[in-house]
């Protein structure tokens, strides 16, 4: 009978000489476990300025599960600063149900109490979510933030076409 285990045992422990060994620096090895531990992690920055047509709030990164509520809250503070919110959505890598839900209640809230949500720069590519539930052509759309606070001056609602196209 053949025993795979006994040959193993035969061969002889193949070693390295200590001089091959090579430790790794301290900063590598501390850059390797930042690397690691930052890795897949998506960075969201959101921010709220005020203008005098109301108040836009920019958002950069992914928009999903994991900073919702986060992306909540801001749109919250947004709207008890001012009656006419923008969001800006040009720098959206990814956008993901939740954050739509999030955007749909955030635009409820707003037109019960009478005020506007406008949305500005949103791309295809990063933002299908939008599209695929027919939102887009629902929601106040523009191309860039200056169009929106221009609408949101005038108190109109109508979107800019060049976005839905």
């Amino acid at each position: 009978m053949y025993r795979s285990t006994v040959h193993l045992r035969r061969w002889p422990q193949l070693r390295r000489p200590e001089s091959a060994v090579k430790p790794l620096s301290r900063t590598r090895a501390e850059t390797a476990r930042q690397r690691e531990y930052d890795a897949g992690v998506p960075e969201l920055h959101l921010s709220v300025e005020p203008y005098d047509a109301g108040v836009v709030v920019a958002v950069a990164g992914e928009l999903d599960v994991t900073s919702s509520q986060r992306f909540s809250d801001c749109l919250t503070e947004a709207a008890t600063h001012s009656d006419r919110v923008v969001l800006d959505m040009s720098k959206v890598d990814f956008m993901d149900t939740t954050a739509l839900a999030v955007i749909v209640g955030a635009w409820r809230r707003q037109a019960e109490d009478g005020g506007l949500f406008l949305l500005a720069g949103a791309r295809y590519r990063y933002t299908k979510a939008l599209w695929i539930t027919g939102l887009a052509d629902r929601m106040p759309m523009y191309d860039s933030v200056e169009a929106a606070l221009a609408a949101a001056a005038g108190g109109r609602e109508d979107g800019g076409e060049a976005a839905r196209a």
